[in-house]
């Protein structure tokens, strides 16, 4: 099956499920974006699924642009969203498309739960992409599940995220990090990536405990920040 016919089927019965519970996922999402997306600005969202950070952005935002590969998904992001004057909507893979330079000068591009279902040979050619359509001091707003949150909701595509390896990919210095806790504790990590602004700011929820593995995964952290700062210079 391919991903566009997939998603049409799945964002179908997500739609129900996320009308009828509360999905704290989202709500924190919101919280991030709140908090980092500037207001007034243009903002790109890729993987506005059924729209429910999207409405959030409209409120802060001058202009959003809403993308997906599914047609089901922003039909439903358009009844969501609904009378949102602010709001444009593309439907297909941004990055690849013949269009994909009219997507230029986002003070923000926001991808909440999206990067662990793009195959991991795609991520290049995505933050490339990225990094051509955000403006000098633009922001990368990211948020995705931790591995073991991934197995209770698989999906045609379901790749791990790594941090260090995304920093390293896309080339973007690490601006924000953080754990976030959603159904049980450390679930989804949120982060910022920016071009120019070299400063990272870790924070950890109460119950975090820095593991041997942590602080070897924290050091190639440092190390690459380090490189990336005397890359920009």
């Amino acid at each position: 099956m391919e991903r566009p016919e997939f998603y049409n089927k799945f964002m179908g019965e997500l739609w129900q499920r996320d009308l009828a519970f509360v999905n704290y996922r989202i709500e924190a999402a919101k919280k991030l974006v709140r908090r980092f997306v500037p207001k007034n600005s243009k903002i790109l969202e890729i993987g506005c699924g059924n729209g429910l950070v999207t409405r959030e952005l409209c409120k802060i935002a001058q202009s959003v642009t809403a993308t997906d590969l599914s047609a089901v998904a922003i039909e439903n992001c358009r009844r969501y969203v609904k009378g949102a004057k602010n709001l444009t909507y593309y439907i297909g893979n941004i990055a690849r498309s013949e269009l994909a330079q009219n997507f230029r000068n986002y003070d923000a591009i926001v991808l909440c739960d999206v990067l662990e279902h793009i195959p991991i040979v795609e991520r290049k050619d995505l933050f490339e992409f990225i990094k051509l359509a955000m403006k000098p001091d633009g922001s990368v707003i990211l948020s995705w599940p931790v591995p073991e949150a991934q197995k209770n909701n698989p999906q045609i595509i379901e790749e791990p995220v790594d941090w260090v390896e995304i920093c390293e990919l896309s080339g973007l210095l690490p601006y924000y990090f953080s754990y976030v806790d959603v159904d049980s504790t450390n679930q989804y990590v949120y982060c910022v990536l920016k071009k120019q602004i070299p400063f990272i700011k870790i924070t950890r929820t109460p119950s975090f405990r820095i593991s041997n593995f942590m602080k070897k995964w924290l050091q190639r952290l440092r190390n690459l920040r380090l490189l990336l700062i005397e890359e920009h210079k």
